[in-house]
């Protein structure tokens, strides 16, 4: 009871001390001109180190943090807490500054709702590493695990629009008749930088969700157009109210953004129903800044911004387009599944158009005209600022891709010391196959394997003449590689079908009875095949299988038979996967990726890059490692080294060894 008196009596301390300060935050309003929101003297040395904290803590720590708590990596806590210190520092340093004095201003009253927000985080975020599941404690946890979730990425959001009434706050800017386009401006380039960043979003990690989806990502930008236009179409001019200067052109933008979106929701799907590209959202943006480039302005300054605004603009709607119609033919991404670079500048230049915008505002163009600043030194600045959050963004992506998936040490694979770490980024990149589906996480495992679709993707790695050089390269397929004959498999001494080997299981752990009752791969001395009577149907004929006269063919086979059709697939190989896809598809299967894992050996023959084999695995069977006859050719460590970066690949399944060879391999 004296612990929660005492925790009650802190609590109501820190509030009324914050109180305190909020009500402190308007300094000196005596010193502040009639007319205007700041005093006439400049920011001080302490109001500029209150800035810069600020714009680190919640312009990179915070969101570094959230992208490292949304992949559950273990310096998610650290960096919170290094940002929550910085916060709270920078906010009272708010408060403690001297030299320009402010007005009430909505930037300090925002501020006390933004640290209740990280409050709230903070508590949440130290409840749940508590682990309390027991009891009500279960049902709470859930609770406050989705507050947590949705509170951590709504602060980021948040933090922006602080920032941005920090910097309006500290002009004494947006107020009185300039208000309404102090909105507009700060609104509608935010959302063309938010536009920048989503699209950046889909082209580094978001094509496993679109392809769950069932859509095109035109279908999201279109609707979203349409949806806009309606708002602009009805509130850029007071209706009952005379039309004045520019009210006729916001207007009849809003009209078409209307029209346009719904001409290319329309034609997001394909008469089949399946997703489909087209260039309505880029045609969009090429008339709106085209319309802007025109907008008539006061001065000559605004009107020269105005007009690189409408030409960065307009830049991202062609490259958009030429994006989608000509770098991408109509496809949802490339074939190695790799961005080009030309894929890059339409979310740059959206963010670039975005900075222009918000930049462009009376106030601002008659505070720079004051100071004598050219347009061009103006823009060159905006540019910056859209380069260093361009980056900004790419890194936060790259932390999320390289985090989301299992890592390869290269003290554990050789064979990634042979080439650079972007040629391994396909074997572990989050999007294209989301592990949560395959592992439980604290709450409990969420099934979202089963909302993955084709079209396969494969990659290919090989090596020169001395296994020193490595090179990938990935392509995407939309339908099974066709095999190259179909014969009977017959080997010298007579027809094999099956084997006597039998499968085995880890030392400790039960045969799944799928597994057991089924026949393994051919045995792995083809010479001396194991000589057996040929099945009789119950017509009394000969049965056997008809399959491509391939090592690998034969081995997709002894798939089909131990995991019976349909089931979904995840496959890995040694060597290229594209034989086994033919056999897999043909029998029911559904191949949801197909990997190709380097190895650190040398190539066998010019022909024969390396021998053929087979990793697969689907959510109600375990891995089952299959190899064809001249697998034991390549040593044992290589065969380890390709069952561990499998491991890393799908963490959490079993494995069931065929041979004896190989179970020596492996060491298990």
């Amino acid at each position: 009871m004296a612990m929660s008196t005492n925790r009650g009596l802190l609590v109501s301390a820190i509030l009324t001390a914050t109180a305190t300060m909020a009500m402190a935050h308007e300094h000196n309003e005596d010193e502040i001109p009639d007319g205007s929101a700041i005093s006439a003297e400049p920011l001080d040395a302490i109001l500029w180190i209150h800035i810069i904290i600020q714009m680190v803590a919640f312009g990179i720590i915070f969101p570094v943090g959230m992208v490292l708590g949304i992949v559950r990596n273990r310096w998610h806590v650290p960096v919170q807490v290094l940002g929550t210190a910085l916060a709270i520092l920078g906010y009272f340093l708010g408060h403690a500054h001297k030299g320009r004095q402010f007005g009430p201003n909505v930037h300090a009253k925002f501020a006390n709702w933004l640290m209740l927000m990280l409050i709230s985080q903070v508590v949440m975020g130290a409840y749940l590493r508590l682990h309390l599941t027991k009891g009500i404690n279960g049902k709470i946890r859930r609770g406050v695990l989705l507050g947590h979730n949705i509170l951590g990425k709504a602060i980021p959001v948040a933090s922006w629009t602080q920032m941005l009434f920090g910097g309006i706050a500290a002009l004494g800017f947006c107020r009185g008749d300039h208000l309404g386009q102090c909105l507009a401006h700060f609104i509608m380039g935010s959302g063309f930088i938010a536009y920048g960043i989503i699209m950046m979003i889909m082209l580094l990690v978001g094509q496993a969700w679109l392809r769950r989806s069932g859509r095109s990502q035109e279908f999201f930008d279109s609707s979203v157009i349409a949806a806009w236009g309606c708002v602009n179409t009805f509130t850029e001019h007071r209706w009952g109210g005379a039309w004045v200067e520019n009210d006729i052109q916001h207007t009849v933008m809003g009209v078409i953004w209307w029209a346009a979106g719904l001409a290319g929701i329309w034609l997001a799907r394909g008469r089949d129903g399946s997703p489909k590209r087209n260039f309505v959202p880029g045609f969009v943006l090429f008339l709106t800044g085209w319309g802007m480039s025109a907008h008539p302005q006061h001065n000559m300054l605004s009107t020269m911004v105005h007009i690189a605004f409408g030409y960065t603009l307009m830049a991202a709607g062609v490259t958009r387009m030429v994006e989608v119609m000509f770098v991408l033919n109509d496809k949802a991404s490339t074939e190695s599944g790799e961005p080009r670079s030309f894929q890059y500048i339409p979310p740059f230049l959206l963010m670039a158009s975005g900075f222009t915008f918000m930049s462009a505002t009376e106030e601002q163009m008659a505070l720079l005209s004051a100071a004598g600043i050219t347009h061009v030194s103006y823009i060159l600045v905006l540019y910056s600022f859209a380069f260093l959050l361009f980056l900004l963004v790419n890194v936060l992506l790259h932390i999320y891709a390289v985090n989301a998936g299992p890592s390869v040490p290269p003290k554990d694979v050789e064979g990634v010391r042979r080439h650079r770490p972007s040629d391994s980024r396909q074997i572990r990149e989050a999007e294209e196959f989301e592990l949560d589906g395959l592992i439980s996480d604290d709450e409990g495992g969420r099934e979202r394997e089963s909302g993955l679709e084709s079209p396969i993707r494969i990659e290919t790695c090989s090596s020169d003449s001395d296994g020193k050089a490595w090179s990938c390269a990935s392509r995407g397929i939309t339908k099974p590689v066709q095999a190259s004959g179909v014969v009977d498999l017959q080997i010298k001494e007579g027809q094999i079908s099956k084997t006597n080997a039998q499968p085995r299981a880890p030392p400790g752990k039960k045969m799944p009875s799928a597994i057991a009752a089924s026949p393994p791969s051919p045995t792995s001395q083809p010479q001396q095949p194991p000589k057996q009577r040929a099945q009789k149907s119950p017509q009394g004929q000969s049965q056997s299988t008809k399959i491509p006269p391939t090592d690998a063919q034969a081995l997709a086979l002894t798939i089909t038979s131990t995991m019976p059709p349909p089931t979904r697939l995840l496959v890995a190989s040694i060597g290229n996967p594209a034989p086994y896809l033919n056999t897999l598809h043909s029998a029911g299967h559904t191949v949801l990726r197909a990997l190709t894992i380097p190895l650190s050996t040398p190539p066998l023959t010019k022909s024969r890059p390396h021998a053929n084999g087979l990793l697969a695995h689907s959510p109600t069977h375990p891995i089952t490692l299959w190899h064809s006859p001249s697998m034991m050719n390549i040593s044992g460590p290589a065969v380890a080294t390709a069952w561990k970066a499998f491991q890393r690949e799908y963490p959490g399944a079993e494995l069931v060894v065929l041979h004896d060879e190989l179970e020596s391999a492996l060491g298990v």
